[in-house]
This record gives C-alpha cells, sequence and structure tokens, in this order.
C-alpha cells in the first residue's frame, strides 16, 4: 500500500497523479475536473503533471500554510 507523500520507486508523486488524470479528463469528483475549463488553471495542472517533483509541492506548502495562518487568525486551531 502507498501512503500520501511516499513513492512507489518512479519519480511520481500524488500531485503528478492526480494532474495526470485530470489531463486525461479522469478527476475524481466532477469539481476536480473544472480545473481544465480555464486556460490558468490548465496551465496549472500541466505544470504539476510534468513531474518536476518541486512546483506542486511549492504550491501546496504555500497554500496549507495561508490556510493554517487563516485558522489560527479566526481562532479555529485554539
Amino acid at each position: 500500500m502507498v501512503r500520501a507523500g511516499q513513492t512507489t520507486g518512479s519519480r511520481s508523486t500524488f500531485g503528478t497523479h492526480y494532474c495526470g488524470a485530470l489531463l486525461k479528463g479522469r478527476g475524481l469528483l466532477f469539481s476536480d475536473q473544472q480545473w481544465m475549463y480555464d486556460r490558468k488553471t490548465t496551465k496549472l495542472v500541466e505544470a504539476y503533471a510534468s513531474d518536476d517533483r518541486f512546483t506542486f509541492k511549492r504550491d501546496f506548502a504555500k497554500v496549507m500554510m495561508k490556510l493554517i495562518r487563516t485558522l489560527r487568525d479566526f481562532n479555529v486551531l485554539g
């Protein structure tokens, strides 16, 4: 079983698999596939699917830090 953050021996990661599926029209949810209907977000999906192992992780980390700061600011985290 592969867990989040692990690789299966290849260079592929969750981000590359997920975005590769979107490019093939195989998003898990209807809302996932909506990323492909805007030129700007389609370019992001293509970049994340490129398997550079940096872009997705960098952007994901930025978003998570912003979410944590927002939750802290609204005293959701205690």
